[in-house]
């Protein structure tokens, strides 16, 4: 992995940066998350700047996002941290340790493991985004949430999409001329 501190690195950490802040603002609200573009913008810090510069990436909007500019899909601002919805903005961070984590000693990137790399974003970003739900509902909010309904208006409405995202970025970051991983 080519993660190194470049001005053509950090150049494309930055587009992917204002690409984030915009794809959050193109939402459809649902009850539990707002439905946007954050998916895909997530899967193409990831798989094109690796875990490490995507981490400082998401890192960024997230704290652009808690100090008040209005970058996540409902928002911005401190409170932010206990809107159930906040589970996923930290599933995004989470999803890039994750990654780093299973490939730590496998450098190979073929599109074959950047559709398995998706799917592990997806199920990280997923498990975080719920977890966190509940947890605020449950626990700050003092509200009987079933999980059933979390796991149907957290989740299943949405991993049809995500899915399509996973099979559709990966072939599109290998055919980019832009690569910091090899």
């Amino acid at each position: 992995m080519n993660n190194t501190f470049t001005a053509k690195n950090l150049a494309l950490c930055g587009v992917l940066l204002c690409f984030l802040c915009i794809s959050s603002k193109l939402a459809i609200p649902t009850p539990i998350a707002p439905f946007s573009l954050q998916f895909a913008c997530i899967l193409l810090c990831i798989l094109l700047l690796g875990a490490r510069l995507a981490a400082i990436t998401i890192a960024l909007y997230i704290l652009l996002g808690l100090m008040g500019l209005p970058v996540f899909a409902s928002g911005g601002g401190l409170s932010y941290i206990v809107n159930p919805s906040f589970g996923y903005i930290l599933g995004f961070l989470l999803a890039c340790f994750t990654v780093s984590i299973v490939y730590s000693k496998n450098k190979t990137y073929t599109l074959k493991k950047l559709w398995l790399t998706s799917v592990i974003v997806l199920i990280t970003v997923h498990v975080s985004g719920l977890s966190y739900a509940y947890l605020i509902n449950r626990f700050y909010l003092k509200s009987a949430v079933s999980i059933a309904n979390l796991l149907v208006y957290g989740s299943l409405i949405f991993i049809p999409i995500d899915l399509i995202w996973c099979a559709i970025i990966p072939p599109i970051c290998t055919k980019l001329p832009i690569k910091t991983i090899k």
